[in-house]
């Protein structure tokens, strides 16, 4: 049996809700407040932060263009995107499900969107990575283009996980 794990959520907490109202209380007194700057901070994932994401913009000009857009001030805005690796602690039932499953030898991958700062963070700091047989983390994207032909490429390290039938995807959307 192969599984995926999602990593946001799943092997990590993500909990940008606590997070934001810690780092940023002045504007988020109330639950809508907060998902309001949620939503336009990170922009459903896409748009700037989907551009961190893919490595095509650095955590200073994303700064930037997130403290125009939102009206946030830059201390504020670099604050959140510097402390993000340090909220994605390990879920610790999931580690030990992880364990687990290495143990009865079963290919375990994990598959992420993740900015390539946030994802060395969690290599350097977390053994337990190592359980995986591959990963598939979205810093080695460049562009649309090149995800395009990575996925279409039967010479690609992670076919793997087209050619094989995958059992299990270990995910959880907190939408």
């Amino acid at each position: 049996m192969n599984i995926v794990f999602d990593l946001g959520g799943v092997l990590f907490r993500w909990q940008p809700h606590e997070f934001m109202a810690r780092l940023i209380p002045q504007r988020t007194q109330t639950r809508a407040d907060t998902q309001a700057l949620i939503a336009d901070f990170f922009e459903g994932f896409a748009g700037d932060w989907g551009e961190f994401d893919r490595g095509m913009l650095e955590a200073g000009p994303l700064a930037d263009r997130i403290a125009a857009r939102t009206g946030l001030g830059l201390p504020d805005v670099r604050k959140v995107i510097g402390a993000i690796p340090h909220e994605l602690e390990p879920l610790r039932d999931t580690v030990a499900l992880l364990h687990r499953l290495h143990g009865t030898g079963h290919p375990l991958y994990f598959l992420s969107n993740m900015p390539a700062p946030y994802a060395d963070h969690l290599e350097a700091n977390h053994d337990f990575l190592a359980l995986f047989f591959s990963t598939l983390v979205e810093k080695w994207f460049l562009t649309i283009e090149r995800i395009d032909r990575f996925f279409h490429n039967p010479g690609n390290p992670f076919m793997v996980l087209r050619r094989a039938r995958v059992h299990c995807f270990v995910s959880l959307n907190l939408a």
